[in-house]
């Protein structure tokens, strides 16, 4: 019986942690502070975001539908020239690479601030430990 459940646990282990990093520490900690530093005053950029990505969303649907292929494969078709296709592995791959670290680093600080409060520590003596929490289990699930 409890194979079965540990099997399950891993079954989901990536889509929870996922979830949890999506909707985590980082974000709750910044929408908390936006909200109550600026009220109601950036809700157009709620609005925006909502807007764009749907537009964005969209054009990669049309896109997908018309090529019959993914948006990597389509820009990777685009450029021929192996000049062209380096750069644009670099740029995709600086991209994701910073896009990676900002959104690791807002649930570090969430988290850390979070846990800071509960246990009564600083901030900059708690980050590492919770830095270190989350590289072993992204090492070794």
């Amino acid at each position: 019986m409890l194979g079965g459940f540990k099997k399950i646990l891993k079954s989901l282990g990536p889509g929870m942690i996922i979830t949890a990093s999506f909707i985590g520490p980082g974000t709750v900690t910044t929408m908390t502070q936006g909200g109550a530093g600026f009220g109601y005053s950036l809700l157009w950029a709620v609005v925006f975001s909502i807007i764009a990505t749907i537009v964005l969303q969209e054009m990669i649907i049309r896109l997908s539908l018309v090529t019959r292929e993914g948006l990597g494969e389509a820009i990777q078709e685009l450029f021929a020239h192996k000049i062209g296709k380096f750069i644009i592995v670099w740029f995709t791959l600086i991209a994701v690479t910073i896009g990676c670290a900002a959104y690791i680093s807002g649930d570090l600080i969430g988290t850390s601030l979070g846990a800071s409060y509960l246990l009564q520590l600083p901030e900059h003596l708690v980050a590492p430990v919770i830095g270190v929490i989350i590289l072993f289990i992204g090492l070794f699930g």
